[in-house]
């Protein structure tokens, strides 16, 4: 009777330590299953970044157009001022 009692013990501990270790290697599964999926969605997002946002090289260029912009309209300005103070001269 020592032999069968002694052989369920053993049954039911080592079917409790094989259950722990399945829990604890599924939550790793899934911890592992999440990191997956948040890696994913990093590199989604940087792959987003890197469309929209604009490059050195284009905003050089839009800035030197802005800037070119921004001289005609002082230079039509200066060019009204100037008509303006011959007419009020007059």
């Amino acid at each position: 009777m020592n032999a069968i009692s002694f052989e369920v013990a053993f049954s039911a501990v080592f079917g409790l330590l094989t259950s722990a270790l399945w829990a604890w290697v599924n939550s790793i599964s899934k911890r592992i299953s999440q990191s997956s999926e948040e890696c994913k969605e990093l590199r989604q997002d940087i792959n987003n970044v890197r469309l929209a946002y604009q490059s050195r090289d284009d905003a050089r260029r839009e800035n030197e157009q802005i800037t070119g912009l921004l001289k005609e309209i002082r230079a039509d300005l200066k060019e009204v001022s100037e008509k303006l103070d011959k007419k009020a001269d007059k």
